[in-house]
């Protein structure tokens, strides 16, 4: 049987996430769509450890590395954040976004005490938008 998980993100992660955020199937979802270079994902790495109005946790199968999920931006007074979300890798079932996601949102409401998550997508990113109305959003 497949176990899915999300875990905090670990100082082991670094290279994984770098090589991740750097694929062409990620770049191509994202905000900053160019290559990160080491430096600048060593800043965005230290930072992201150290941020009180972040929780970032990677989903895992079967106890290996699957993906990232971000809440950011969290405000405690009003409990709303903005999400992100990646898979890593490009050889996963289908479902498997959705299951991620599911788990990631009882985490921020279960767990983080988030009570309202925003999410954003570029227009072409069609499995994004799938999954965030299949989600409900």
């Amino acid at each position: 049987m497949t176990r899915y998980s999300l875990r905090a993100v670990k100082p082991s992660d670094r290279e994984l996430l770098l090589k991740w955020r750097n694929s062409k199937r990620v770049r191509s979802v994202m905000f900053t769509d160019r290559l990160i270079s080491k430096r600048e994902h060593e800043t965005w790495f230290s930072k992201l450890r150290n941020r009180e109005d972040a929780v970032y946790r990677i989903f895992q199968i079967d106890g290996k590395p699957a993906g990232l999920v971000s809440f950011t931006g969290i405000k405690p007074t009003s409990g709303e954040c903005t999400w992100g979300f990646y898979l890593g890798n490009a050889r996963l079932p289908n479902g498997t976004g959705s299951r991620m996601c599911s788990l990631a949102l009882q985490e921020a409401f279960q767990r983080l005490g988030i009570k309202r998550v925003r999410g954003e997508s570029f227009s072409s990113n069609k499995r994004a938008i799938a999954v965030h109305e299949q989600l409900g959003f």
